[in-house]
């Protein structure tokens, strides 16, 4: 694209991924504008964050063709380029599918695919990991397509796993990789680095 990118966030949870992204732009590490933020969670820690810093948001019930137009309607507005789901626990509809792909991406807490798939998120993916054992774990950057955690992978990074590594102390190491492997995809797009399937 070589270009700054207009970037839309859905969310449900705390957006940490959404702030930083937020705080690499402020420090100009990325030339992209966040534009928009969705949630199907009123209450989320994301949705206060954005609206304490006079960011766009819109609040949906889930995954209903109303809900769906309603969202559709919001990312035309705002003439978004990318959308991102960062911890988003709703599929996105094929409206939202057949307009933006594939230039939807989804942060995923593992090493795909392995431990993707309906129910695999959050601390579910950091406890299957642990109770299998596995010497590393880490995150993923992947278009979206129809199914859970089965789209093409832009990008991935490792990290080993302590042997006393908790479900907790891998739960913030990896949402740090995230942050990091998110705001490196954002960076390779907008420099015209990074080759996206189709």
């Amino acid at each position: 694209m070589k270009r700054p990118l207009k970037l839309a966030f859905f969310a449900t949870g705390n957006g940490t991924a959404l702030r930083s992204v937020a705080s690499a732009v402020h420090r100009a590490e990325l030339t992209s504008s966040i534009e928009l933020l969705i949630s199907n969670n009123q209450a989320s820690g994301a949705i206060a964050w954005a609206r304490n810093h006079d960011l766009d948001t819109l609040v949906i019930a889930g995954e209903s063709e109303r809900d769906e137009n309603l969202s559709l309607n919001a990312l035309e507005e705002h003439q978004i380029d990318l959308i991102l789901l960062t911890g988003y626990m709703r599929k996105i509809g094929p409206k939202i599918l057949n307009r933006y792909a594939p230039n939807i991406w989804n942060i995923h807490p593992a090493l795909l695919p392995k431990y993707g798939g309906k129910g695999m998120y959050g601390r579910h993916v950091h406890k299957a990991v642990l109770e299998a054992h596995e010497r590393q774990s880490g995150a993923t950057l992947q278009v979206i397509d129809p199914e859970y955690d089965t789209g093409p992978i832009l990008m991935q990074s490792a990290i080993p796993i302590a042997e006393a590594e908790t479900m907790s102390t891998l739960e913030t190491r990896i949402k740090s990789l995230e942050c990091e492997l998110l705001i490196t995809g954002i960076r390779h797009l907008e420099r015209g680095e990074l080759y996206v399937p189709t």
